[in-house]
């Protein structure tokens, strides 16, 4: 089973800021790497024979590789085409997993933003907000990819419980 895993910093637990260089950036940063090490050695545990992590925070170098899980496969940097997921349409995956993620631009959760907190104060599909993990669910999706769960914010919990009714979700 091939596991592809999208790692963001503001769903993770314990920090409310994250933004490189700030003080708190290296404590979000450690606590990001041990909700996506969880999140390997758990897909490790139930049966995956590949996991690929995308590190989708920011300028998406804020995992460092030598603290991740050395059995999985990790991926950096810009630019990115399918930004968040990239490295999703280069293989065929089992899963997918969303780790970290908030809720929606313009809703009410911590640090709620959807691609780009100063560009967009809300993303609709059809008349419909969408959050990351909708945007990305979709394009996992048209890759015939399922989304298997997403950690985050209790805000986000809800949302995706309407939104995501098939997936499981980590608080």
């Amino acid at each position: 089973m091939r596991v592809f895993i999208s790692a963001d910093i503001e769903g993770v637990a314990g920090r409310e800021q994250c933004r490189a260089g700030s003080a708190d950036y290296p404590l979000a940063r450690a606590l990001m790497e041990q909700e996506v090490n969880a999140a390997i050695d758990g897909a490790f545990a139930g049966g995956a024979s590949e996991v690929v992590v995308a590190d989708s925070h920011g300028a998406m170098e804020n995992l460092r590789a030598n603290r991740i899980d050395p059995r999985a496969r990790l991926l950096q940097g810009k630019p990115r085409p399918f930004s968040m997921v990239e490295g999703l349409q280069q293989q065929i995956f089992d899963c997918m997993m969303f780790i970290g993620y908030h809720s929606a631009a313009g809703e009410f959760g911590v640090l709620a933003h959807t691609i780009n907190g100063w560009a967009f104060y809300r993303v609709t599909l059809n008349d419909e907000v969408m959050a990351e993990s909708d945007l990305y669910a979709a394009l996992g999706a048209e890759l015939k990819t399922p989304l298997w769960l997403v950690s985050g914010d209790d805000k986000l919990q809800l949302w995706d419980r309407a939104a995501l009714p098939l997936c499981r979700f980590r608080q």
